[in-house]
């Protein structure tokens, strides 16, 4: 259905922590799942809800849930309503709506998860319209404005450095495109032409951006769905897409949550053979309605009731699985309720008008926050084993960077180390303050990332005793982490955790 956090990270300081820093595979054994793995569509309140809804109202509520992310749309028939000027090129853009977007989600310490869409009047195959699918070129334009205005070190970051920084780092390439006789729909090669477009722009942009085949309708009875018609055309027609395919992100409803996981074991099946047995799968859509019939379906409405058991029933069944599933966003926060047939408005976990869950959203984000504060037993869906779940060992949640002093000085000097492992928002740079001294700072100040950092830092012995400081900040300067070594002799500092 088109309608439509990320807190500072701690440090673990330890010596052992570098050695357990590598993304988490499914090793068969317990652990939470990754906080980033579950978010939220947000239905209509932005930017249909700007002005009809209670909006910040809406996005507080959401911030308190604790979820991490919220899927919502840029438009780009809003933010480019205009044709580019014919004669120099220039694209004018109006970041009016998007910036309200981001504004009120980074109020709450939320991430936003990018749908690319849709077309614009002058910008489609179809002139005149915004259904259709869109020209290549001046959709990549418009990803490529909205990836640099809102992603990391974005424009709109630069213009308001009182905000909490959550750049966008998840992009979606259109919506259902597979859906056939919708104005979403687009031919296979088409679509895929317009992925590898868009991703190569976007990695341009951000080499840690992360780009996903955007919600292909998967809803179908069979195992295998109506996905595996258009996969299968779009990998035929251009070789170029294997190995180069960040996510694959599907629509799922069904009638309960083992008919849900049976659609994504269906999916496995069909990337396997596709050669894609390492791309994940993002739940893009799932989740019921308590009135009407789903379109295209067969799935009838359920009650409250019945919905606020099936939502954490099948965050369970998400969590445990060994099917590669990195990301879910149930849909959505908040719908239109308005004609009892169109089920599209009866999806919404929210109050329209207070913003408080019902008690089906409760159970969602009660669901979620257990499985990312307890550790999560291991199921076998997919009979994938390598894959990795939505799990993280904890040291690689709590510890993605962690200095550790060395054991030996040598003519006056000694070497500090650091563990980098998996983050969701890389380090740009890294400063160290000895004792009595000003900072040293090491790594790219242009935003390069962890691949830029040293692993290793040899620094003077400090002629007082005393702390060693080690501040780790974003592209944009703002800190993220903080950690002291208390060094009270050479070797083996003391350790202080923030």
């Amino acid at each position: 259905m088109t309608v439509e956090r990320g807190r500072p990270r701690a440090l673990l300081l330890s010596s052992c922590a570098a050695l357990l820093l590598a993304p988490s595979a499914a090793t068969g054994r317990e652990a939470p799942v990754r906080p980033d793995a579950f978010g939220i569509n947000n239905g209509v309140l932005w930017p249909d809800g700007l002005g009809e809804l209670p909006t910040a109202r809406h996005a507080d509520a959401i911030g308190r849930t604790g979820l991490a992310s919220v899927r919502a749309i840029p438009y780009w028939d809003q933010i480019e309503p205009q044709a580019p000027n014919p004669r120099t090129g220039e694209h004018t853009y109006d970041w009016t709506r998007p910036d309200a977007i981001a504004r009120h989600l980074a109020r709450n310490g939320l991430r936003w998860d990018a749908l690319l869409g849709f077309s614009t009047p002058w910008g489609g195959e179809v002139p005149g319209t915004t259904g259709g699918a869109p020209r290549i070129g001046p959709f990549v334009s418009y990803a490529t404005a909205v990836a640099r205005r809102y992603g990391r070190d974005g424009a709109f970051w630069r213009r308001n450095p009182d905000l909490p920084y959550v750049p966008m780092t998840q992009f979606q390439v259109w919506n259902e495109p597979n859906l056939s006789g919708s104005v979403l729909a687009i031919r296979p090669t088409h679509y895929a032409d317009l992925y590898l477009a868009v991703r190569r722009a976007l990695l341009e942009v951000d080499p840690h951006a992360r780009v996903a085949i955007g919600g292909l309708v998967h809803s179908a009875r069979s195992g295998t769905g109506n996905a595996a018609g258009f996969l299968q055309d779009m990998f035929a027609a251009r070789p170029a897409l294997a190995g180069n395919v960040d996510a694959v992100g599907v629509t799922i409803y069904r009638q309960n949550p083992e008919q849900v996981l049976e659609q994504v074991r269906g999916l496995r099946e069909i990337l396997d053979r596709l050669g894609e047995r390492s791309t994940p799968i993002d739940i893009h859509e799932t989740g019921w309605a308590t009135r009407g019939t789903v379109l295209l379906t067969d799935i009838a409405a359920v009650s409250e009731e019945r919905r606020t058991a099936m939502l954490p029933e099948l965050v369970d069944l998400l969590a445990a699985s060994d099917c590669g599933v990195q990301k879910v966003t149930p849909f959505a926060w908040v719908t239109q309720e308005s004609l009892s047939a169109d089920a599209a408005g009866w999806f919404g976990l929210a109050d329209r008008r207070t913003a408080e869950l019902k008690p089906s959203g409760r159970a969602y984000v009660d669901a979620v926050r257990r499985v990312t504060t307890t550790p999560v037993a291991p199921a076998v869906r997919c009979n994938r084993p390598d894959l990795p779940r939505l799990v993280t060992p904890d040291a690689a949640r709590r510890a993605p960077l962690a200095p550790v002093a060395s054991r030996r000085c040598s003519r006056g000097r000694f070497v500090l180390r650091f563990g980098l492992g998996t983050t969701s928002e890389p380090y740009s740079r890294l400063e160290v303050t000895l004792p009595g001294g000003r900072p040293r700072v090491t790594g790219d100040p242009d935003g390069g990332g962890p691949a830029t950092l040293p692993a290793r830092l040899t620094l003077p012995i400090p002629r007082r005793r005393g702390t060693i400081t080690v501040v780790a900040k974003d592209a944009l300067g703002r800190e993220q982490d903080r950690a002291t070594l208390r060094l009270a002799r050479c070797p083996a500092p003391r350790v202080t955790r923030r």
